[in-house]
């Protein structure tokens, strides 16, 4: 009895007989694009909820801008109050350039809500007004002023 050990070798994805390697690759590709598009979905949603609330609250936008500019310059205990202070003056400052160019946006921000309510019907009007509630929210400094023209 001749008893030989002959090695045993492990199967490899191409000595397995009748399997294609393509799909594998196709596979891992469409895997990889699919965590790609998930992730970048989710950092613009993200990014979106932090614009949309520092949008609701811009009292706030001031001290995150203060306080990333301390920790990204590694700003001392006697540095951060007055980069604060620094922030907070730029800030007030902006303020008043957005209320004092405010009458530049307005006339053609009305414009193009009237001429838009002229084009559409009755349910696209409605559908517009919100929309364009937005719009205009964006580009006014005083939140609590009207909306509308028609206010």
């Amino acid at each position: 009895m001749n008893m030989e050990k002959t090695p045993q070798t492990t199967p490899t994805l191409r000595s397995v007989p009748g399997r294609r390697r393509w799909p594998t690759i196709v596979l891992m590709v469409v895997v990889f694009a699919a965590g790609a598009a998930i992730g970048a979905a989710g950092t613009v949603l993200y990014f979106d909820r932090i614009n949309q609330y520092y949008r609701a609250h811009p009292e706030k936008l001031p001290e995150r801008i203060a306080s990333r500019i301390a920790k990204e310059m590694d700003l001392s205990s006697e540095q951060a109050p007055q980069a604060r202070q620094i922030v907070a003056e730029w800030w007030q400052a902006m303020q008043e350039v957005r209320h004092q160019s405010y009458p530049l946006y307005k006339p053609p921000l009305d414009r193009m809500d009237q001429q838009m309510s002229a084009l559409l019907n009755d349910r696209q009007k409605q559908k517009w007004n919100e929309y364009f509630a937005s719009i205009r929210r964006m580009y006014n400094p005083d939140k609590t002023a009207a909306t509308h023209p028609a206010q």
